[in-house]
């Protein structure tokens, strides 16, 4: 029994030192796509001032910001997953919404799609209003969304602090009040 209860306590341990690793390769996975989201417009700034639009540089600036984008999300993981996670997760409801458009004929072409928006500089245009509508809807809900996500952290951060307090601390605050 005792060999059985030390094989289950090392079990816990080894299960909790690979949930925490997962966590961490999940959280580098996020700023790895969120990385790929802002080499599209690191490419677009650099092959728009040297006027140089190659594959390798398109595909090294890629690489380079996903990987960036990875390791600052470890490092600095809860700022950054909050802001990031805003603008990939506003991005892809607005380029759902490019896709609804265009299955219903409200557009000619998509121009938030993946395979369109990060292919290269040359392929993304915008020219109309529906556009414009798409890229300021992007905006508007990253800004949401970076607001929600902050708000709900500074809420679950105030419950945890009052779950820490001294129940004599609490009743204290109650007898002041």
């Amino acid at each position: 029994p005792i060999a059985g209860a030390g094989l289950m306590v090392l079990a816990g341990v080894a299960a909790a030192v690979i949930s925490v690793r997962l966590v961490k390769l999940g959280i580098f996975c996020l700023g790895f796509l969120a990385g790929l989201l802002v080499s599209n417009v690191v490419y677009q700034f650099i092959a728009f001032h040297t006027q140089c639009f190659n594959d390798n540089l398109h595909y090294g600036v890629t690489a380079g910001c996903a990987l960036l984008g990875g390791g600052v999300f470890v490092y600095l993981e809860d700022p950054i997953a909050i802001v990031l996670s805003a603008l990939s997760g506003s991005y892809m409801g607005m380029a759902a919404t490019d896709y609804i458009l265009y299955y219903f004929k409200k557009v000619s072409e998509p121009r938030l799609w993946p395979d369109r928006f990060f292919k290269k500089l040359t392929y993304f245009e915008c020219t109309d209003d529906i556009c414009y509508a798409l890229l300021g809807g992007w905006a508007l809900l990253f800004v949401v969304g970076a607001y929600f996500q902050v708000r709900s952290k500074q809420k679950r951060e105030e419950a945890l602090r009052r779950a820490q307090e001294v129940p004599y601390e609490r009743l204290e605050r109650l007898v002041v009040m």
